[in-house]
């Protein structure tokens, strides 16, 4: 059994996607490897409110974006050394693609004690970059 954990760990922590699980309260409770792209530890975040890395304005649309029942949605994401406002439009902004999933009381096998989520945010900077690049070009 331990060395399953372990390699499920191992595994997870080698996604460079940020993956997370929250409690019913939005505390992280636990986030792999991939927080590092926004200059925190996995230590650093658990147990810290999930607006730490998302904007609070895009915090506010998740619970829409969950009952309309939505692959994805963008969110602004914010680097250790930015304040909960984004980032200038000069500065380097992280643009995410956020997925999310309730999770359910007694879920994973009872280990979840209430509500919250899991959530995988996949970094879509470059993407848009390119995408707003090539809007300006053809333009």
């Amino acid at each position: 059994m331990f060395e399953n954990s372990e390699l499920y760990r191992e595994i997870i922590n080698s996604i460079p996607d940020i993956i997370f699980r929250t409690d019913e309260n939005d505390l992280i409770q636990f986030i792999n490897a991939a927080a590092n792209i926004l200059g925190y530890s996995p230590d650093q975040l658990e147990c810290m409110p999930l607006e730490t890395i998302i904007h609070a304005d895009d915090m506010k649309r998740i619970p829409a974006f969950m009952a309309d029942k939505r692959k994805s949605m963008e969110v602004r994401l914010l680097p250790k050394k930015s304040t909960k406002q984004p980032l200038a439009d000069d500065e380097e902004n992280i643009i995410g693609e956020l997925s999310v999933m309730a999770v359910l009381p007694g879920s994973v096998a009872g280990q979840l004690s209430g509500d919250g989520f899991v959530g995988i945010i996949r970094d879509i900077t470059r993407r848009r970059k390119a995408e707003e690049l090539l809007r300006k070009l053809l333009s």
